[in-house]
């Protein structure tokens, strides 16, 4: 029970782990309701991307199983296989599968949570936890994104408190060694990035795997039960997994170099994505500086203490640095396995500064408010919408999908970013197979074999309709054109090369 001991801000310590609690909910809630209101905005409508994990989710209940994304040599499945358990219980929705990534978002904050509890104790672990749903404010945006990456950061974080969990034991319990190994598999197979956290725990805790090495022994096998679905997939595909298609590349000192100015403060809100702008200009750059400053003191500070963390932050920028992906820079996706370091580590500082819980609380909720409403609404204003292929995309495909069904179209070709979700929102009831970027080969077939020529979708407006005029009078073929809305539908009297088109548009027809 409790014991009435006067806290250091004058309220009695259970009233003031109460109010703490209750504050921590209330954010936590607060973080769930803008997320849906986000999911109802352009940048956080369904694309392509997103709904090639809805599609997978449609053929896994049909006992379709894949083990990467489709038309891909990395990133799980996971959270198409979380979408499928989703989808058989509810109807195939668009919301639905957006709770798919809120959800191992969630699930991640709760994880940083009880990391946090076993490095800075229960309040503090629960302001990371608090701290990682509420900011950086790009990903509260990126979590309404589906693919693969919140249910690998889920994985890795489940790792690393796997690894402390154990720590804190004086003797490994029945189930910590298989645990661990299959925490270790399914992050391999979840993503390849899982390596910026699992590096840096493993590392760490390496004299304790030592001691322990029988233990160990037994986690190996367990461990390649966890990566089962990534090792029988490369035994199938020749090892695509360690297949690196062709990326621009600034090479290490480059991405190092773009890591620093754009990537992190990107990510911490102190830059706005999309664009060179740095948040209330002179101010934004300087903020950034001295939070550089302040995690260069913690550091120092707590260099034994929490050695995990700042291990972390000299793991990541060498990892970064060598990627071949690390050239894209219009928004810090790459860095989002950063973010609970950062955020275990603003606890820290926090702890140290304000050892006052519910002022603490308060300083996250002001930087959450502060960086996040001018970041997030210079991302509405900017964000890039996918592009069909040189026009913005409707919000809405309500009027394809009755102009589709009314005509009675069941295959069709068109743009990559029209193709996937209009299969997806039909439950393909239509078939689109995309003019570009093939992710899964049997769509593509249907479609090609079809008896009549597949009609092609366009967005009214784009150039690629005039393009599939000049294929059509060059064959000297003819074709019918229906309008519904902001959406043509072009049907020929006899089949039009696709990939003509695409090569037309600008796009080589490809995979992946």
């Amino acid at each position: 029970m409790w014991t009435k001991v006067r806290a250091t801000n004058g309220i009695e310590r259970p009233q003031a782990e109460l109010i703490f609690n209750v504050g921590a909910i209330l954010l936590f809630l607060g973080g769930l309701v803008f997320r849906v209101w986000l999911a109802g905005q352009p940048v956080g409508r369904l694309d392509s991307d997103g709904a090639v994990i809805g599609l997978m989710a449609i053929r896994f209940l049909s006992g379709e199983f894949s083990a990467m994304y489709w038309g891909q040599g990395y990133g799980g499945s996971q959270e198409a296989i979380a979408a499928a358990a989703l989808f058989a219980v509810t109807d195939v929705s668009s919301m639905a599968l957006k709770l798919v990534p809120v959800a191992f978002n969630a699930i991640s904050a709760i994880l940083v949570w009880r990391v946090g509890r076993r490095l800075l104790g229960e309040t503090y672990g629960k302001l990371a936890g608090v701290l990682f749903w509420i900011w950086p404010p790009f990903f509260l945006l990126w979590s309404l994104r589906m693919g693969t990456y919140w249910a690998s950061l889920a994985s890795a974080l489940l790792v690393f408190l796997q690894v402390l969990r154990i720590k804190e034991r004086v003797a490994w319990r029945w189930y910590d060694a298989p645990l661990l190994g299959l925490a270790i598999g399914n992050a391999l197979w979840a993503n390849p990035q899982t390596v910026y956290v699992l590096i840096p725990v493993l590392l760490v805790h390496a004299g304790m795997f030592v001691k322990r090495w029988r233990h160990c022994l037994v986690s190996i096998p367990f461990m390649f039960v966890g990566a089962l679905p990534w090792l029988i997939f490369n035994f199938r595909n020749s090892w695509a997994s360690f297949e690196v298609p062709s990326q621009p590349s600034l090479g290490p000192l480059g991405h190092l170099s773009l890591l620093l100015r754009r990537m992190l403060p990107m990510s911490l809100g102190f830059r706005y994505p999309y664009s060179d702008e740095w948040l209330w200009g002179v101010v934004g750059k300087a903020a950034y500086f001295a939070a550089a400053l302040v995690l260069g003191i913690l550091i120092i500070r707590f260099w034994k203490k929490l050695s995990v963390l700042w291990i972390a932050f000299l793991i990541y920028p060498i990892v970064y640095a060598v990627s071949p992906y690390s050239w894209y820079d219009d928004e810090p996706r790459y860095l989002l396995f950063l973010i609970p370091f950062i955020c275990l580590s603003a606890a820290a500082g926090l702890q140290w500064v304000l050892p006052r819980p519910l002022l603490a609380l308060s300083v996250c909720l002001i930087i959450a408010v502060g960086l996040g409403i001018p970041s997030l609404g210079q991302i509405r204003r900017v964000y890039v919408q996918p592009t069909a292929p040189d026009v913005p995309l409707p919000n809405s495909f309500a009027q394809l999908e009755d102009l589709l069904l009314d005509e009675g179209v069941r295959v069709a070709y068109a743009d990559y970013w029209i193709a996937y979700r209009t299969t997806f929102e039909t439950e393909e009831k239509v078939v689109v197979a995309p003019l570009q970027v093939h992710r899964y080969l049997p769509y593509d077939q249907k479609v090609g074999s079809s008896i009549d020529p597949p009609p092609f979708i366009f967005v009214k407006g784009s150039g690629s309709l005039d393009n599939f005029d000049k294929l059509a009078k060059a064959n000297s073929i003819d074709y019918e054109l229906v309008n519904r809305g902001p959406w043509l539908l072009a049907w020929p009297e006899e089949p039009i090369s696709p990939w003509e088109l695409a090569i037309l548009n600008g796009h080589y027809p490809s995979s992946g």
